[in-house]
């Protein structure tokens, strides 16, 4: 089981992915529509975001834009390409994505924890017999 992110990396993985996402394919090129696969399947290649995210987020942006916008934002070559409402709804998404990962990653709070009762030296119903 992997260890949670702290607030701080998450922070860190939220502005590289805010980036990422307008950024996902940068430099693709081609008139054909992107599909919904392929735009998640090059995001989760060029990027360290976990599955459930990059899952989150393709699917709000296919959810919310059209596919002319779509293509738009997976052929960006660069931030500058996309209008402010689009990176304003991007990172948005970016945000809802990576809070919902954070609270679906078990809570490390340095204590472990098993099913097996505690071993206090008690016999058990075995031993008392």
């Amino acid at each position: 089981m992997s260890r949670p992110r702290s607030p701080r990396s998450l922070t860190r993985l939220f502005f590289a992915a805010a980036t990422v996402v307008a950024l996902a394919a940068a430099g693709c090129g081609g008139a054909d529509d992107v599909e919904r696969s392929d735009f998640e399947s090059d995001l989760r290649e060029r990027t360290t975001v976990p599955p459930s995210v990059s899952e989150c987020l393709t699917e709000r942006i296919y959810d919310e834009f059209d596919q002319g916008e779509v293509n738009r934002i997976y052929r960006a070559a660069t931030e500058t390409e996309l209008d402010a409402d689009t990176k304003e709804t991007l990172a948005g998404f970016n945000r809802a994505c990576f809070e919902a990962e954070a609270e679906a990653a078990p809570a490390d709070d340095g204590a472990a924890t098993t099913d097996a009762p505690a071993d206090d030296g008690a016999p058990t119903t075995t031993e008392a017999g």
